[in-house]
C-alpha cells in the first residue's frame, strides 16, 4: 500500500458527538437560508400580488364609470322617444355589443308608490334572450322603490355572478332604467399574468358576487398549520352609483415559494459555508499551533543552551577537586625533586596523579552519560571501599583545615549501584560540609583529624587519618553505614549517612537545597546537590536531608542492597 496513503487511513474518525454537532449545524444552516430565501421570494409574490390588484381596481373602476355613462346617455333616449322605443332599444343593442358584460337592459313603468303585490309595465328589454316580463321580481320592485331623481341603486342580480344597476329617470309616471350586469366579464381575461381570486360584493352586507380568476391552474389550498400566510387586498370602489367592496387574494404556496431546487441550493449553501469555516478554523488553528511550534523551538533551543552551560558547570564544579589535588601532588612532587628525592620517594606521588587522572576521566564519562540520559552502569559495589576512596581523597585537605573525618562502618555488604557516581555523590556532600563549616567562623582551628570506632557484633572501626583523635574536635564530619534488613531480607537497603556539627539550614533553605542553581555559598553554582540527586536517582536510590540551624545537617543515602 502507498506510505503516503498510510497517515490518512491511520487517522482516528471523527466521534459521534462532532458528527451530530456539525450535522445540526449543517441543518441549522440551511434552515435559515431557506427562510431567508422564502422571507425574500414572500416579500417578492407580495409586491408582484400588490401591482396585479392594483390594475385589477382600476381596470374594474374604469369599466364601472362606463356604466355610469351609458346610464345617463339611455335614459336621455329613454326620456324623450316614442312610444315603441325604437330608439332607445337601438342604442342598447349598441351597448350589449360594444359591452357584453351588460347582459340585458330593461326599462319598466312602476307605480308612483309601488307596492310590492303592483305588477310593473316593461316598456322595453334589450337581451339576449328576453323572460317574460323581463324576470321582473317583487324583490325588484322593491329595490327599485324610493330612488330619487336621477340617482341610481345597487341590487343582486338575477342569476348568481352578476348584480344589477337600477336608475329613476325623469319620466312620469315612476320609471326605472335597469342594467343587469355580469360581473364575471369586468375582468379580461389577461388583466394579470398570475392567479389571482377577488371577490365583488354589494355594500348591503348581504350580498356577494364572487369570482375567481385562474383558479383552474391550481387545487385551491386544504387547511393546515403549516400553511404560508395568504395575501389580501380590500378596497371600495370611488363611484357614487356602484361603491362596490373589492376583495383580492392570493395564496402562498410552499411549491411555488420555495421550490426543491432552491431548497438543495440551500443546502449546499450552507454546506459550503460550512466547509468554509472549517478550513478558516483549521487555518486559524495551523497558524497558532505554528505559533506555538516556534515558541517552543525557541525555548528548547533556549532550554539546550541552558543545558550546556549546566553541563559545563557541573564539570568545573566536579573536576575541581581532582584538579585541585593533582596541582598539590605535583607541587609536592617538586619539592621531593628539588630536596633529592630518589625514584622510589616520587613513585607514590605519580601513582596518586595517576588515580586522580583517571578519577577525572571517569567523572566526565559519568557526566556525558548522565547529560545524554543513558543509564550508568549499576553493578554490585562494596560500598565499605567507596567510603575508603573518599576517605582517602578528603583526609589531607579536612586536616588542613581542622576538620576531623570520622567514618563508621559495619560489614554491610555490597550495594547496587555505580562506584565513580557513588563516590562522586559522596565527595560532594563531604566537601560541602567542610566549606559550610569553615564559612561559619564557630569552630577553633587546628583540630586533628580521628576516628571514633563504634563497632557492633561482627563489625569494626577504623581511622580515616590514622592518628589519634580527639575526643571532642570543634569540627567534624560523620560516614555511617548500615544494612537495613526489611522483610527477611525482602527489600533490604544499604544505607549512607553524612552528617556534621555544622551551621545548619533553616527550613525554607532545606525545601529548596535540591533546586538547581540554588546555592547559600558565596561563589557557589548551586548545581552540586540537584547533581547529587539525579545520580541517586539514577541508581534507583534516593537522598534524603535534615537540618537543624545551629546544630547541624544530616544526608541520608539510600541504595537497594545487592542480592
Amino acid at each position: 500500500m502507498n506510505a503516503a496513503i498510510m497517515p490518512r487511513m491511520s487517522q482516528p474518525l471523527p466521534p459521534l458527538r462532532s458528527i451530530c454537532v456539525r450535522l445540526a449545524l449543517w441543518m441549522a444552516l440551511t434552515a435559515l437560508a431557506c427562510a431567508i430565501l422564502l422571507g425574500y421570494r414572500y416579500a417578492d409574490a407580495r409586491g408582484q400580488f400588490d401591482a396585479d390588484a392594483g390594475t385589477l381596481v382600476r381596470q374594474i373602476a374604469q369599466r364601472v364609470d362606463q356604466h355610469d355613462a351609458h346610464l345617463t346617455s339611455l335614459a336621455a333616449v329613454a326620456r324623450f322617444d316614442g312610444a315603441d322605443f325604437a330608439n332607445f332599444l337601438g342604442v342598447s343593442a349598441s351597448v350589449r355589443q360594444y359591452y357584453p358584460r351588460i347582459a340585458e337592459i330593461v326599462l319598466v313603468e312602476l307605480a308612483p308608490e309601488p307596492p310590492v303585490s303592483v305588477v310593473p309595465r316593461v316598456l322595453a328589454v334589450s337581451a339576449l334572450a328576453a323572460l317574460p316580463d323581463a324576470g321582473w321580481s317583487p324583490a325588484m320592485t322593491q329595490a327599485s322603490a324610493g330612488i330619487a331623481t336621477g340617482r341610481a341603486r345597487l341590487a343582486a342580480g338575477r342569476v348568481p355572478g352578476s348584480f344589477r344597476l337600477i336608475k329613476h329617470i325623469p319620466r312620469d309616471p315612476y320609471t326605472v332604467l335597469v342594467f343587469n350586469i355580469d360581473a364575471g366579464q369586468l375582468v379580461a381575461a389577461d388583466a394579470v399574468p398570475r392567479p389571482l381570486a377577488w371577490t365583488l360584493a354589494i355594500p348591503d352586507g348581504a350580498t356577494t358576487v364572487t369570482t375567481l380568476q385562474g383558479a383552474t391552474e391550481s387545487e385551491p389550498l386544504r387547511p393546515s398549520r403549516w400553511r404560508l400566510p395568504a395575501m389580501v387586498m380590500t378596497s371600495q370602489l370611488d363611484s357614487p352609483s356602484q361603491p362596490l367592496v373589492l376583495t383580492l387574494r392570493r395564496d402562498a404556496r410552499w411549491s411555488e415559494l420555495l421550490p426543491v431546487f432552491a431548497v438543495l441550493a440551500c443546502a449546499l449553501l450552507a454546506a459550503a459555508l460550512l466547509a468554509v469555516l472549517r478550513t478558516g478554523q483549521r487555518l486559524r488553528r495551523a497558524r497558532r499551533d505554528a505559533r506555538l511550534q516556534d515558541q517552543a523551538l525557541r525555548l528548547a533551543h533556549a532550554m539546550r543552551v541552558d543545558g550546556l552551560g549546566e553541563m559545563a558547570s557541573g564539570i568545573a564544579h566536579e573536576l575541581t577537586q581532582p584538579m585541585t589535588a593533582l596541582l598539590s601532588q605535583n607541587q609536592a612532587a617538586l619539592r621531593l625533586i628539588d630536596g633529592g628525592a630518589t625514584a622510589n620517594e616520587l613513585a607514590p606521588v605519580i601513582r596518586t596523579n595517576i588515580r586522580l587522572v583517571n578519577r577525572a576521566g571517569a567523572i566526565l564519562e559519568r557526566m556525558r552519560a548522565f547529560v545524554s540520559r543513558r543509564e550508568l552502569p549499576l553493578a554490585d559495589t562494596d560500598v565499605n571501599a567507596v567510603l575508603q576512596s573518599v576517605v582517602d581523597l578528603c583526609q589531607a585537605d579536612l586536616a588542613a583545615r581542622g576538620i576531623a573525618l570520622q567514618w563508621t562502618s559495619m560489614e554491610v555488604g555490597r550495594a547496587v549501584a555505580d562506584a565513580v557516581s557513588l563516590e562522586q555523590v559522596l565527595h560532594n556532600l563531604v566537601r560541602n560540609a567542610a566549606e559550610a563549616m569553615m564559612a561559619s567562623d564557630q569552630g577553633r582551628q587546628g583540630a586533628t583529624a580521628s576516628t571514633a570506632a563504634a563497632a557492633g557484633p561482627g563489625g569494626h572501626g577504623s581511622s580515616a587519618t590514622g592518628h589519634g583523635a580527639s575526643a571532642d574536635p570543634a569540627h567534624w564530619v560523620r560516614l555511617v553505614v548500615r544494612h537495613n534488613d526489611i522483610d527477611n531480607h525482602t527489600d533490604a537497603a544499604i544505607t549512607i549517612v553524612v552528617e556534621d556539627n555544622g551551621p545548619g539550614m533553616a527550613t525554607d533553605r532545606v525545601e529548596q537545597i535540591f533546586t538547581p542553581f540554588y546555592t547559600t555559598k558565596e561563589g557557589g553554582m548551586g548545581l552540586g546537590l540537584p547533581l547529587c540527586e539525579r545520580l541517586m536517582e539514577a541508581m534507583g536510590g534516593r537522598i534524603q536531608v535534615d537540618s537543624v540551624l545551629g546544630q547541624g545537617t544530616r544526608f541520608t543515602l539510600t541504595l537497594k542492597a545487592a542480592a
